[in-house]
């Protein structure tokens, strides 16, 4: 498991795909998954492997700011330790990538794994 920097705050991501219903999915090992609203143990144990550790100023510019609205984990998440402080990068379909406000974009690489550019 890659970490970040000695010294960086860092920040878990989930990176996620909208469906036709307005939900999401996620890549597991095996496939994709439907994001859960309401997540029971074996929904966690299939999220938390898939969450990625980045550096926090990839999402913000200034770690003291607050995350994008857009990377809000649903609200039934809040007290469930381990996927209260995921943050999803949604992937728009037009590009496949999550645009932060710094206008850098993140996406997901089959061979590279999370890149941003």
């Amino acid at each position: 498991m890659a970490v970040t920097r000695l010294g960086a705050e860092s920040q878990r991501i989930l990176p996620v795909w909208p469906t036709a219903d307005g939900g999401f999915v996620f890549v597991t090992q095996a496939s994709r998954a439907v994001l859960p609203e309401r997540p029971t143990t074996e929904d966690i144990r299939q999220v938390i492997p898939s969450t990625v550790q980045v550096r926090r100023d990839w999402l913000v510019p200034g770690n003291a700011e607050p995350l994008p609205a857009d990377t809000a984990p649903p609200a039934n998440w809040v007290s469930i330790p381990g996927l209260a402080d995921i943050a999803l990068i949604p992937h728009h379909p037009a590009t496949d990538s999550w645009r932060a406000p710094d206008g850098r974009t993140i996406h997901l690489d089959p061979v590279e794994g999370i890149v941003r550019s």
